[in-house]
């Protein structure tokens, strides 16, 4: 598990404020029931990080699905609509600079037949064809830069949520001692133990 130091410092963050006003103040000072404690307490850490991290990413790749996730439906619905609107006017506009050759006047897409489909693209040249990539390559820039925006506005969102304290979590303690005094260490199978 490889994380820089921004994705780290919330859980250094979490980790002084928890030892902040303790006697255990060192490693060798800390029980196991302040270890399950502080597993706990970083569990709620990592579900805020989490929280925040999907919302960005889903936002980054589909403007406003992130904000629709964390209950923000206004700006969901105005950052899909710009999306929608951006991937439509690239379509649009990149047809209506192909040559006129392969454009639906001239060229019937549904009963035509291959071959005659293929000899109307053949007729063009890169340079015809030019003008319309531009415009695609040109939407898609603009639908990146709109994906950008939108993840990070809910990012912001998201951890705005969390530091108010609109949306909690319940810590999940990921270890701790079963009845016998061994370390359990949960994990998603049930029943593992450590």
């Amino acid at each position: 598990w490889d994380m820089d130091g921004e994705e780290i410092r919330p859980y250094d963050d979490a980790i002084g404020n928890f030892l902040d006003g303790r006697e255990s103040q060192s490693l060798d000072d800390i029980t196991i029931g302040e270890l399950r404690e502080l597993g706990a307490y970083l569990s709620v850490t990592a579900q805020e990080e989490q929280y925040v991290r999907k919302a960005s990413l889903s936002s980054r790749f589909m403007p406003g699905s992130g904000h629709f996730m964390i209950g923000e439906v206004g700006r969901g619905a105005a950052f899909t609509t710009a999306s929608v609107a951006v991937f439509t006017g690239a379509i649009v506009g990149a047809y209506f600079v192909l040559p006129d050759d392969v454009q639906f006047g001239e060229v019937d897409y549904i009963n035509d037949s291959f071959r005659d489909i293929g000899n109307a693209w053949d007729g063009e040249s890169i340079a015809s064809l030019a003008p319309a990539f531009g415009v695609l390559i040109g939407g898609g820039l603009l639908q990146a830069i709109l994906g950008e925006v939108a993840s990070n506005d809910a990012e912001r969102l998201a951890r705005d949520q969390v530091e108010s304290g609109a949306k909690t979590f319940e810590p999940k303690p990921f270890f701790y001692p079963d009845p016998s005094g061994r370390l359990v260490i949960e994990t998603s199978e049930p029943g593992a133990m450590g």
